[in-house]
């Protein structure tokens, strides 16, 4: 799985995104994240990909909000 981290098109896988970030090994498989496919869109509670972000350019917009049960 990766997320586009810039606008050039450049990726990082998840793995790669959480030890930059510093994410404790215990507590990554516990992070929600919204995908298409092997493309994460939103690391929930953090980064959204570059190429889902709202721009001048957006149509469309899905809006997803994130609930503790």
């Amino acid at each position: 799985d990766y997320l586009q981290i810039n606008n050039k098109g450049n990726v990082k896988t998840i793995k790669a995104l959480f030890i930059d970030e510093k994410v404790p090994k215990e507590q990554r498989d516990s992070i929600p994240l919204l995908c298409d496919g092997n493309h994460v869109m939103w690391v929930l509670g953090g980064r959204i990909s570059e190429g889902y972000k709202i721009t001048e350019q957006s149509r469309k917009i899905l809006v997803v909000k994130m609930m503790e049960v």
